[in-house]
C-alpha cells in the first residue's frame, strides 16, 4: 500500500517488537517505591534517633 503515512507505519512484528521494549522499559523504571534494607533501617534509627 501507499500513501502519506507509509513511512510511519509498522508491520504486525514490527509492533509486537516495540510493545516488547516498551513493557522492559517499564520493568526497568520501577514502581518509584523506595524500600530501604534492613541494614539501612538500623543506620537511620541513629541517625534519626
Amino acid at each position: 500500500m501507499y500513501g502519506s503515512d507509509q513511512a510511519a507505519s509498522i508491520e504486525p512484528n514490527e509492533l509486537m517488537e516495540m510493545v516488547q521494549n516498551i513493557r522492559l522499559i517499564e520493568t526497568m523504571l520501577g514502581s518509584g517505591e523506595k524500600i530501604l534494607s534492613e541494614s539501612e533501617l538500623i543506620t537511620k534509627k541513629k541517625l534519626r534517633g
